[in-house]
């Protein structure tokens, strides 16, 4: 699965060549699309995180793998 970023200027996508323009623009709105995604669950993870209040460090800074896999209830 491809795991497309945005690009870094419209001058990018305009420098591409004609016939991969679409296809540019394409990864670059799924790019958006997956960063947007990404910054809310980093707004997610920082709201649930009982500590963020009392802490310096953000909330994903201290997640760790079994954390970020273990069930929603426990």
């Amino acid at each position: 699965m491809a795991k497309p970023l945005p690009s870094r200027s419209s001058a990018a996508l305009a420098g591409t060549a004609e016939p991969l323009r679409p296809h540019a623009r394409e990864q670059h709105e799924a790019g958006e699309t997956r960063l947007r995604g990404i910054r809310d669950w980093f707004g997610d993870v920082e709201d649930r995180d009982p500590l963020a209040i009392w802490v310096d460090e953000p909330a994903v800074a201290r997640l760790t793998f079994a954390s970020l896999h273990e069930p929603e209830g426990d």
